[in-house]
């Protein structure tokens, strides 16, 4: 099934630029660890994404280095298929770079939303993404963290994003001693062992994102970072339901064994037909141009002025917007019925919907809608953060918080429910833990007042203890939400994740339709 979405942006905050490098901002696309990427318009009236470094970080020379870097990178590769470097500079001292904006969905919500990709897409997102990955390669790069949300499927093809950890060949690494850059179940198997990323790991990245795309689903499962681990490690992926003809490049580019690898020059030859080398980028081209049809992103008409924060606020459609790592994603405006569509919607009362209060409409007061449990969260990301609900193997609903680094996470699971007099009781394990991150005190029951906390209090918690809490007048059936007192979009904390509950049936699901 094809793609239709249409491009809204977050409103700016009071202390967001008017302007970057003389170029007007006019929307927030995402925040990551590094910095904010905002919308802007560019000289000829054209968006642009602008990305600027975090202003607390802007004294830490090794950063400042790595976004330096990062400026270098880009302007080496040259790529249809990677969004072209427009400028950089700095303001105030704060560092920024701009970029061509991408519409679209990224690869994650684009399956997502509606599965897997159908041939031509799947052709064209296996040939643009090697392309890149030969533009990368060839100016002595490695991206090191290609997985499907860092892929956008554009109305003229697909775009590889966030070269911001890539790191040139020839360079001396500059992330923390010891760190490991990339995402649980796309990492390839050397790198995991400890050894360099190299052009073959990317290739790794490109077997599993093809696999995904042509599936639906991660070719090594989801689960916890070991878990992923031992499967990329020890385990031969799952790629049923791949087409024949993309089969054997996406089991060659899985090997365990990186020198059996194929290179992303063989893998672009092998899908155009082109014998590599000079008019490679051509022979992408003219099959993305033959294959690249049905995926639309409409982008509404650059603003003449700056629109007031307030009704910015107030007239936005229903958001899906996130970026990690500075990466972009688009957004997608719903129509009333929750369908995607490129019909008007007014959206009123978006502060009032928060505080319960009426809205008045027309001059007349509108009623207080009854309360509708918001649907559970399994999964966001947050400056240097990532949360997420899932089913572990061991049959366990769990939630699993990782830091950008994820030397340490916090993994907890929910091994029980059931109702008691007093109200809902929940046995939880604690099977790894963040220093700081106090368990009792982050869990709470959704109720249409304030959340519920748990009865009891044990205090800090350590790893491997068994915890049971009691939420005392929990409804029988809701949710359960994990969730960091730091919280701060964009800046500091984890996002709030959540998951379904049954108390009399005793059954933990971190899927929407499970919620009553």
């Amino acid at each position: 099934m094809s793609g239709h979405t249409t491009t809204v942006f977050s409103p700016l905050r009071p202390d967001d630029p008017e302007t970057v490098g003389g170029m007007r901002v006019v929307g927030r696309i995402g925040t990551g660890g590094m910095g904010t990427v905002y919308a802007g318009i560019g000289r000829r009236g054209e968006y642009t994404a602008i990305k600027v470094i975090r202003e607390e970080l802007t004294e830490d020379p090794g950063l400042r280095e790595r976004f330096t870097r990062e400026i270098r990178l880009l302007g080496r590769v040259e790529s249809r298929c990677v969004p072209a470097l427009l400028g950089s500079g700095r303001d105030g001292g704060v560092p920024w770079l701009v970029t061509e904006f991408v519409p679209g969905l990224s690869l994650s919500a684009h399956v997502r939303e509606h599965g897997p990709l159908p041939p031509n897409l799947l052709r064209g997102t296996a040939a643009g993404i090697a392309e890149a990955l030969v533009a990368a390669h060839t100016a002595g790069i490695v991206h090191r963290d290609l997985k499907p949300g860092n892929v956008i499927l554009a109305p003229d093809g697909p775009k590889v994003l966030d070269f911001g950890i890539a790191r040139a060949i020839d360079e001396t690494a500059l992330t923390r001693t010891g760190g490991l850059v990339g995402t649980p179940g796309w990492i390839a198997p050397e790198v995991l062992r400890g050894a360099a990323a190299t052009p073959a790991a990317d290739l790794f990245g490109w077997g599993a994102l093809v696999a995904f795309a042509a599936t639906g689903r991660p070719p090594f499962g989801s689960g916890s970072t070991d878990s992923l681990a031992h499967r990329v490690l020890d385990r031969a992926p799952d790629l049923a339901g791949v087409p024949e003809p993309l089969l054997p490049l996406v089991t060659a580019a899985l090997d365990k064994d990186p020198a059996r690898r194929p290179t992303a020059a063989w893998i672009t030859a092998a899908l155009t037909g082109h014998p590599g080398g000079e008019g490679t980028s051509a022979a992408v081209g003219a099959l993305l141009d033959r294959e690249w049809r049905g995926v639309r992103a409409e982008i509404p008409t650059p603003p003449a002025r700056r629109t007031p924060r307030t009704l910015l606020a107030a007239g936005a459609a229903v958001l899906v917007l996130g970026a990690a790592g500075g990466g972009l994603l688009a957004a997608r405006a719903l129509t009333d019925d929750g369908q995607e569509g490129g019909g008007e919607r007014t959206t009123v009362g978006a502060q009032a919907a928060e505080t319960g209060e009426g809205t008045e409409v027309d001059g007349e007061a509108s009623q207080e809608p009854e309360w509708d449990p918001p649907e559970p969260t399994p999964f966001g990301i947050n400056a240097e953060w990532e949360a997420q609900t899932f089913v572990s193997p061991d049959g366990y609903t769990t939630f699993q918080v990782t830091p950008d680094q994820f030397q340490t996470l916090t993994y907890v699971s929910v091994t029980s429910v059931e109702e008691v007099s007093e109200g809902v009781r929940f046995s939880v394990s604690v099977l790894n833990l963040v220093d700081g991150h106090d368990v009792p005190a982050m869990l709470t029951v959704t109720t249409p007042e304030t959340p519920l906390a748990p009865l009891e209090s044990p205090g800090p918690v350590e790893i491997d203890d068994e915890l049971d809490l009691t939420f005392p007048d929990a409804p029988g059936q809701g949710q359960l939400t994990f969730a960091d007192a730091d919280f701060a979009s964009g800046v500091s904390g984890f996002p709030p994740v959540s998951l379904c509950y049954d108390a009399p049936a005793g059954t933990l699901s971190p899927d929407a339709e499970d919620c009553a």
